[in-house]
């Protein structure tokens, strides 16, 4: 039950309008970093791929040319590129 409602919340959470990108990827890492003491294996892939999906339209630019690089990336190093994108 409990794996259920973290991953459910996980999936379904968006970044809100106004919300600095930094809270949100928190947040996202907390469900993650859930799932992992229950020994929940996530692909990092996946979940880079539910984090992207979080967030809003004004990051289209940002997923296109992530998408583009086609680099290997990390959560932690996609975090990254999301605050320096917010930074501007």
């Amino acid at each position: 039950q409990e794996r259920y409602e973290i991953v459910k919340s996980l999936i379904t959470n968006k970044m809100k309008d106004g919300e600095f990108v930094t809270y949100h990827l928190q947040r996202m890492q907390r469900y993650v970093d859930c799932l992992l003491k229950l020994n929940v294996k996530l692909d990092e892939e996946l979940a880079i791929d539910i984090v992207l999906h979080s967030l809003p339209s004004y990051y289209d630019q940002f997923f296109m040319t992530y998408h583009l690089n086609k680099e290997e990336t990390t959560l932690s190093q996609l975090q990254s590129l999301l605050r320096s994108a917010e930074m501007g």
